[in-house]
């Protein structure tokens, strides 16, 4: 029977969602390699990258947060197409982002999870942003 850890961090999430993506999106080995692979090499990387004061993950834990993470943020992008779609006049990226997190959190039910990932996802949104025009 394994002991449950506490609970993750703003700078753990932080870590992993940044992992989890130069790993996914590595040009030369990430198509290519098995679940197994992937999972091994995020574990690594995260091992590698936190301070010996965190707790240590398992692949299992870091796996099971990064869907919640992955859910929360298909939420997120949800919250973006809906404040998109009202063609606010005069909006900025910050302000769809920041009405977009506004929506979210009032509908999400793990809120700190939210503003986790409003930190992280906020500017990856302003770059989704830039892209698309």
């Amino acid at each position: 029977m394994s002991i449950r850890n506490v609970g993750y961090s703003i700078p753990e999430d932080v870590l992993l969602s940044q992992v989890y993506m130069e790993i996914s999106q590595d040009p030369i080995t990430g198509a290519y390699q098995s679940s197994n692979m992937f999972w091994s090499r995020v574990t690594d990387k995260y091992h590698e990258g936190k301070p010996d004061c965190w707790v240590s993950r398992s692949t299992r834990s870091l796996e099971c947060r990064m869907k919640i993470i992955e859910k929360a943020i298909r939420k997120l992008n949800g919250c973006v197409r809906q404040v998109e779609n009202l063609n606010p006049s005069g909006a900025s990226e910050q302000d769809i982002v920041s009405i977009s997190c506004n929506s979210l959190l009032s509908i999400y039910v793990c809120r700190y999870l939210a503003l986790n990932l409003f930190l992280f996802v906020g500017r990856s949104c302003k770059k989704v942003a830039r892209a698309r025009s």
